[in-house]
């Protein structure tokens, strides 16, 4: 569910890490050249291969009293309703929850300061759904930590950066991809983003490819499943 990772230290109760690790934060950045609520509304849209489906989960504005958890939750009720799915979504959903991210950090000062104000910590993201890949069960608590923590190696000065644990996160990105199948779709750039061998191959070939048909849009919510349940 959405909420801001978890500081782990050793011997001591897991702490709140700072609202920058959440994706359910409102801070409005630009992603595929479009503004964006949250990372979350972005990733909902980013599911889909219509680009007027996404465009109505882009729509959807944090009302000047909600909190941001409650638009956090009404783009992701949104993201139900359709099923006009990228055929690749299980292959690249972590690396575009990932690029999101570093898209919404690389654009505001602030927001990288908080996060690299956390030094060397540990970070775990906080309860979240889990599914199935074809190499087992994995959770989103797991992931969103380790976006938060390669973000933050990235956007270190390189004289700083922990380079052996930053070239292990990016492989693990891009194992996952591989292993999922790959990008069958174009995966949208952000500058800046360190993005994998991997990664950049799998767009290449999936923007020189054919376009794929589009799926119908469904007229009813469908029944949520962990692959469809907020990924933050």
């Amino acid at each position: 569910m959405g909420g801001p990772c978890r500081i782990v230290e050793p011997g001591k109760p897991h702490t709140q890490a700072p609202p920058c690790t959440d994706n359910f934060q409102v801070k409005q950045f630009m992603f595929d050249g479009r503004e964006w609520e949250s990372v979350e509304q972005c990733y909902q849209a980013m599911k889909f291969t219509k680009v007027e489906v996404q465009e109505k989960l882009r729509a959807i504005k944090k009302k000047p009293k909600d909190k941001d958890s409650k638009h956090g939750m009404d783009v992701w009720n949104e993201g139900q309703r359709y099923t006009c799915l990228r055929p690749d979504w299980d292959a690249v959903k972590v690396e575009m929850m990932y690029r999101a991210n570093f898209a919404k950090f690389k654009q505001h000062s602030d927001l990288q300061e908080e996060l690299l104000s956390l030094g060397n910590v540990e970070l775990v993201g906080a309860p979240s759904t889990s599914w199935k890949t074809k190499s087992g069960m994995v959770n989103w608590s797991v992931w969103n930590g380790r976006i938060q923590t390669r973000i933050r190696e990235e956007l270190r000065p390189a004289s700083e950066q922990r380079k052996d644990m930053l070239a292990a996160l990016v492989k693990e990105f891009e194992d996952y991809l591989t292993t999922e199948g790959g990008a069958t779709l174009p995966i949208p750039e952000v500058d800046g983003a360190a993005v994998g061998t991997a990664a950049a191959a799998a767009s290449t070939a999936a923007a020189a490819s054919t376009a794929v048909p589009a799926s119908e849009v469904a007229t009813t919510a469908t029944t949520a499943t962990a692959d469809t349940a907020p990924a933050s």
